[in-house]
């Protein structure tokens, strides 16, 4: 529609209705549909009009795929537009209603919601929400306790929240009475509990740490027999103390009293197991006849203490 210059108002009608303030000649419309232009010569009078027919543009942006970059313990996320469907490009690309930008990728982003907007060459534009999730922390779990007996060894079994493959390192400390100290399940064995820290490290560089408490039941179970023959059938004849040789590692002093106190048997310094250190039921070469006797025996034990044992040996036959 072209008029000669002058004085002049415009009217659009739709349906029969007047568009309101559409009082020029490009109006912003929404609607599909056919328009008519009323125009009016203020100087004259004379009125012209003409229609026009607007369509729908159907090709707008309608989707949009987007890759993820979920944030970890030491680095932030980020989200990449990588595709979208609908509308005209070249496109322009919006987060949480910031300034257009050419670029695709959001970067340096923490955990969080994310409004996304997509602007094609037309203005058209589409909106989507993206979730930025939180990073997933590593854990490991230790058992607070764990109880081995002396002179034996357990094993550690830590509970991890990744997969072996995702392990940057493996630390315990202190490394004392570990078989390893940079494995996932050592052996531990040891004289005195201790506790153990474990850290973990993926690899990105987060760490997770957790403490077991490693207790030593000192259960030596020295045996100490309270009754023997010695009437020389070769049975039960010699008497003499049983134990672990890991646990019991030497006999210190072995003395044995009649019941008045004297003194019949002496030996210090030798094996527990071994009759060649026992007592065969004599004193001053002589065969004992049957009665009750007491014996004080000193232990060394595998930590290095020592331990007194008291008490009685019968002779029988």
């Amino acid at each position: 529609v072209s008029f000669p210059a002058g004085n002049y108002s415009y009217i659009w009608n739709f349906n029969g209705q007047a568009l309101p303030s559409a009082n020029t000649l490009s109006p912003t419309v929404a609607i599909q549909g056919n328009y008519v232009l009323i125009v009016t010569d203020n100087l004259n009078g004379c009125i012209a009009t003409d229609t026009v027919m607007v369509l729908q543009n159907t090709n707008v942006p309608a989707d949009i795929i987007a890759q993820i970059v979920t944030p970890g313990c030491k680095n932030t996320g980020s989200i990449i537009i990588q595709s979208t469907t609908g509308g005209v490009g070249p496109y322009l690309y919006s987060i949480n209603g910031s300034q257009f930008q050419t670029n695709p990728d959001f970067s340096q982003l923490t955990s969080g919601n994310y409004s996304l907007t997509v602007k094609d060459i037309n203005g058209c534009t589409y909106d989507e929400n993206v979730i930025l999730p939180q990073p997933e922390d590593i854990k490991v779990e230790l058992p607070e306790l764990v109880t081995i007996e002396f002179g034996e060894s357990g094993q550690l079994f830590p509970i991890l929240s990744i997969p072996e493959s995702q392990i940057g390192s493996i630390s315990w400390s202190p490394a004392t009475g570990l078989s390893c100290s940079n494995c996932l399940n050592p052996f531990v064995s040891g004289i005195n509990g201790l506790s153990y820290t474990l850290t973990i490290t993926d690899l990105e560089g987060c760490t997770a740490s957790d403490k077991v408490k490693v207790s030593v039941e000192k259960n030596f179970n020295l045996y100490i027999p309270n009754v023997f023959s010695p009437d020389l059938d070769g049975i039960n004849d010699i008497w003499y103390v049983y134990g672990d040789p890991k646990k019991i590692t030497n006999i210190k002093l072995l003395r044995i009293f009649d019941r008045w106190g004297a003194l019949l048997f002496e030996a210090s310094n030798f094996p527990i197991n071994d009759p060649a250190y026992g007592w065969d039921g004599r004193s001053k070469g002589k065969l004992l006849n049957p009665a009750v006797f007491v014996y004080y025996l000193e232990a060394e034990l595998g930590d290095g203490s020592s331990r007194l044992y008291k008490g009685d040996i019968t002779i029988s036959r």
